[in-house]
């Protein structure tokens, strides 16, 4: 079972015959120029990014709607979500050093920096998701992510935190057992980091460290609420180092998406403003507009004449 990543932009796949504007008709509409009136350049460019591959799929366009609504009704939401990705993104730029230690797998040096790299991701996210948990968005997309977001709330019981708490406080100058508890779907339920006297010769049952005998094949499967994080071979090491890797792929799509929303917003935050009409289109074969405005001319002058087109053509 792999991990699920947090989409907000797709509900299901497009239609492989999509089409893309290119940069030419882009530059044309001044669309850089334009939404850059409302946020910063890099979110515009991720905005632009979105929109230059339009949507074939009504489910996608009633999915971003839906989303888009409860950003509309909850701001906070969504000044929460960019401060939460953002937060992310710094923290996983402080952490390459320790990330890099993990390279050396089987080392103590390695595994107790696994341990303690996890702890100070799951509290960062437990500190910087906190008040997004006040929110209840009708969107299932958003409701989704805020429920796995819920389980970081509680995480200084889960057993990968204590897990990771004792390798944190374990010396170089000891032997240690390590010992897991983990049950028929793979969930841990107990974990223990024991200093060993090294003068006493110990039993080896087992070679490596956090396994699992399944069907011959020693596997690794860590679980934070009730979703497997890391599924495969490996030393202890690894199994940290995919747990990591594998939380942070939950979010990976979310930074540049949640930008889409954010430039959006600021668009329909500014028309509203200067009480311009604004409304969703309805979804049709048929094109019918009726008095459009130049977003780019709007804000040099609300002078302006609004033009209609229609095209009955399929």
């Amino acid at each position: 079972m792999g991990v699920i990543i947090f989409d907000i932009l797709y509900e299901t796949e497009e239609n492989e015959n999509y089409f893309s504007c290119d940069d030419i008709a882009v530059n044309g509409l001044l669309l850089k120029e334009t939404f850059s009136f409302f946020a910063k350049d890099e979110y515009v460019n991720d905005f632009i990014d979105v929109i230059k591959v339009p949507l074939l799929n009504q489910k996608n366009i009633l999915f971003r709607r839906t989303i888009f609504n409860d950003f509309i009704n909850e701001p906070n939401l969504l000044y929460g979500m960019v401060n939460f990705l953002n937060d992310l993104k710094k923290f996983v730029d402080e952490q390459k050093y320790d990330v890099d230690i993990l390279k050396y797998k089987g080392s103590i040096t390695s595994i107790q920096a696994g341990g303690i790299l996890i702890k100070k991701l799951l509290l960062m996210i437990k500190k910087s998701s906190k008040a997004l948990l006040n929110f209840k968005p009708q969107s299932e997309a958003l409701d989704n992510i805020l429920t796995f977001l819920s389980y970081f709330s509680k995480i200084d019981s889960d057993p990968i935190f204590q897990f990771c708490t004792n390798l944190e406080n374990a010396s170089s100058e000891s032997a240690y057992r390590v010992k897991t508890r983990i049950d028929d779907m793979g969930v841990m339920s107990y974990s223990s980091v024991m200093a060993e006297d090294k003068s006493k010769p110990q039993k080896i049952e087992r070679r490596g460290f956090f396994r699992k005998q399944s069907n011959n094949t020693e596997q690794i499967r860590i679980y934070i609420g009730n979703e497997v994080l890391t599924s495969g071979l490996g030393d202890l090491t690894t199994a940290l180092k995919n747990v990591y890797n594998l939380i942070l792929k939950k979010f990976s799509k979310l930074e540049k998406q949640i930008f889409f929303y954010y430039t959006a917003y600021k668009y329909w935050e500014h028309i509203n403003k200067i009480g311009l009409p604004l409304t969703y289109p309805e979804i049709s074969e048929n094109i019918c507009f009726e008095n459009l405005y130049d977003i780019f001319l709007l804000q040099k002058t609300q002078d302006i004449v609004p033009h209609s087109f229609t095209n009955s053509e399929k």
